[in-house]
């Protein structure tokens, strides 16, 4: 499979985001000309120098009051005029990696098989060199193209999913704001796919609507501090050597002023190449080895984490290689260890396994939600109150590793351990 490799040489690359309501587009200066070897790594290089510009919404079919915006990656690949990818070809190449010859790989996306093939050989036509190897009776295996191929959607997905989600949740707000109708629950939280969910849950039962928009941590109790958000979810750990991270949070979200309910118990730790290559076993290899690091960005929870376990292993920052190297979600820091851009990660078991990552768990944490005491008995506090306490909606969203939602809507503290 394949065709003539001239057809790779010169290819303009551009990512185009799109939307119910609104676009979002890279302008044409990121289109570059490079021969088939450097083709990928363009790819994983687009999501970072390109900018973006926000192109007016056409008029709603629905009343904006119920109109929900939604903001999507689409990637274009081509050498004059850029053609659409199909996001089927990004599933067909993930189910390949997971094992799945062809056929398999077909009727786990919902397609023929021969649409499959049509859609493989197509793509190898273009890039002038094959994505997956099928070999009779030995089934399907990926390609080093197919495998950065997949490597690049999954870093862009990883890494811009939760900020256009967030930009999405923004302008939806603004759009609402325009009429009579009752504004939408703002939450400002630490990224978490288990709150994602549970959002989703409640956008599916009656007003009012919550709006979820992804901070860190500290940044977003400082938002509810001032009013601009009436929900903050953040994360601490529940070892007791993490007592300074606990004040840091008991400062920013005073007892007497905001209720706090438990959401998860969730698990952080390091995220490492399939089967752990290199045989790491804790922080300390991490830094002995000078093994490349991907990590979260100052103020997330995660950061503070972290930096705590390197102070109680005793480890300087500047032994960890990569250490200014930062991500600002679990998916795009499993991505990049994914993509080989890294060696070691640190987040959440649910990223790993997301990506087929290896994971070594190093801290539980407690997920918290925080809101004003005047919220007390609200229509939303009261909807958010009762799903955190069905057991069956709660266990739905038990099926994400690393998490426990046992205490799900008890009353959470940050009292001095």
């Amino acid at each position: 499979m394949g065709g003539p490799a001239h057809r790779a040489m010169q290819s303009g690359v551009r990512l185009l985001m799109v939307g119910s309501t609104t676009s979002i587009e890279h302008p044409d200066s990121i289109r570059a000309r490079f021969d088939r070897t450097r083709l990928l790594d363009a790819l994983l290089e687009a999501t970072h120098c390109a900018s973006m510009a926000i192109i007016a919404p056409q008029a709603p079919h629905k009343s904006i009051a119920a109109m929900k915006v939604e903001l999507e990656i689409r990637w274009r690949i081509g050498p004059d005029e850029a053609e659409d990818v199909d996001p089927l070809l990004f599933r067909l190449l993930d189910a390949v990696q997971q094992g799945d010859n062809l056929r398999a790989a077909a009727r786990r996306t919902g397609v023929s098989y021969r649409h499959a093939w049509g859609l493989l050989r197509h793509w190898e036509e273009q890039f002038g060199a094959g994505l997956v190897l099928l070999e009779r009776g030995r089934g399907a295996s990926i390609l080093p193209l197919g495998q950065r191929l997949l490597a690049a959607a999954q870093r862009a997905g990883g890494r811009l999913a939760p900020t256009l989600q967030s930009l999405a949740a923004e302008l939806e707000h603004d759009l609402i704001r325009m009429t009579d109708a009752a504004h939408p629950v703002r939450i400002s939280a630490s990224h978490d796919v288990a709150l994602q969910r549970l959002v989703g849950r409640l956008n599916e039962q009656a007003p009012p609507r919550f709006n979820l928009q992804h901070r860190g941590s500290v940044e977003s109790l400082r938002h509810l501090a001032a009013g601009r958000c009436e929900i903050a979810g953040f994360h601490v750990p529940t070892e007791p050597t993490m007592e300074h991270i606990h004040a840091e949070f008991r400062r920013l979200a005073p007892a007497g002023q905001f209720e706090i309910v438990h959401f998860a118990c969730r698990r952080q730790g390091l995220i490492l190449p399939r089967d752990n290559p290199d045989r790491v076993r804790g922080l300390t290899d991490l830094a002995e080895r000078r093994l490349p690091f991907v990590n979260r960005q100052p103020g997330s929870g995660t950061r503070l984490l972290f930096d705590a376990l390197l102070g109680d292993e005793g480890i300087a920052a500047d032994r960890i290689v990569g250490y200014e190297c930062e991500e600002f979600t679990h998916q795009a820091v499993a991505a990049m260890v994914a993509s080989e851009r890294a060696r070691v990660g640190f987040g959440i078991a649910n990223a790993a396994s997301d990506f087929g990552l290896h994971f070594i768990p190093l801290a539980t944490e407690d997920y918290l939600l925080a809101w004003p005491r005047s919220a007390i008995g609200s229509d939303w506090h009261d909807a958010l109150k009762r799903i955190l306490a069905d057991h069956e909606a709660m266990a739905a969203l038990g099926q994400l590793p690393g998490y426990d939602f046992q205490a799900a809507g008890e009353a959470g503290s940050l009292a001095r351990r």
